[in-house]
């Protein structure tokens, strides 16, 4: 038996500009990465036709329903001082942020982690210039009474920049960055905001206004339509047999760069 999900949804900013049309039915913010608006519209389409755990599978894969946990790989560099400091910061931003809705959960054991933190002497297949890197893998299975979702992954955090260590608030900007994409987000163009261009000597200490409001419609609209489908189940009132599972799996892979002139970057 599936539950229906409470949600809240503060309009932070108005929903009359900023958007960009990414769906047939439904008006994203641009801010949204093209693959969280992939799942959506394939939630919708396994709900239309009747795929009901399908759809549940991957609305779980947006909402975390059980949330998402990260952890410190041991395995990495033991972090400094300053690297502690801008995972506590960066957690605590997107807590601020997003209140009691935001999914991370920080633990401390890697072996109770979804995603486990490592910090490196250098970004693994990446350019000179990155800092940071998501590698996110989602794998779905479903048959017409149930579902299941794997997630995993690992967040690289590079120590320094041109052999100068990173500051506590540069750890900030960078691994706020890469929790933004576990929450759906893009990279963006513009200076000055978190998912945008680091400048290193003025970081970003959180998600602004807008970034924030995309994190929660996309959140809002996820729930609202894990409860039609909820409805759908209860509604139809038939015990499904259970049947031979289906699987797929989605691949996320994000970067966090730093470029020339030395004080400019791009996530």
């Amino acid at each position: 038996m599936f539950a229906a999900l409470p949600f809240t949804l503060a309009l932070i900013t108005s929903p009359q500009s900023g958007w960009e049309t990414k769906s047939n039915t439904t008006k994203i913010p641009f801010e949204v990465h093209n693959a969280v608006v992939k799942a959506l519209q394939e939630a919708t389409e396994a709900q239309t036709k009747r795929d009901y755990q399908l759809s549940l599978a991957l609305l779980h894969g947006i909402i975390y329903n059980d949330g998402v946990k990260i952890a410190v790989d041991p395995d990495g560099l033991t972090p400094t001082p300053a690297a502690r400091q801008g995972l506590t910061n960066a957690l605590n931003s997107w807590d601020k942020a997003l209140e009691k809705d935001n999914p991370i959960q920080f633990v401390s054991d890697p072996k109770k982690a979804h995603l486990t933190l490592q910090f490196v002497d250098k970004v693994p297949r990446s350019g000179h210039d990155a800092l940071g890197l998501i590698e996110l893998k989602k794998r779905y299975s479903w048959n017409r009474s149930r579902y299941e979702i794997e997630i995993s992954g690992t967040i690289f955090i590079q120590t320094h920049y041109n052999r100068i260590p990173l500051s506590a608030s540069q750890f900030t900007e960078v691994i706020a960055h890469e929790l933004g994409h576990l929450l759906g987000l893009d990279d963006l163009n513009q200076t000055g905001q978190l998912m945008g261009p680091m400048i290193l000597d003025q970081p970003v200490s959180g998600p602004n206004a807008r970034e924030t409001y995309a994190v929660q419609i996309v959140r809002y609209h996820a729930k609202t339509q894990w409860n039609t489908v909820v409805d759908l189940i209860n509604a139809s009132k038939q015990s499904q047999p259970e049947a031979e599972f289906l699987s797929y799996e989605q691949e996320y892979l994000a970067t966090c760069t730093v470029g020339r002139p030395c004080k400019y970057g791009k996530h």
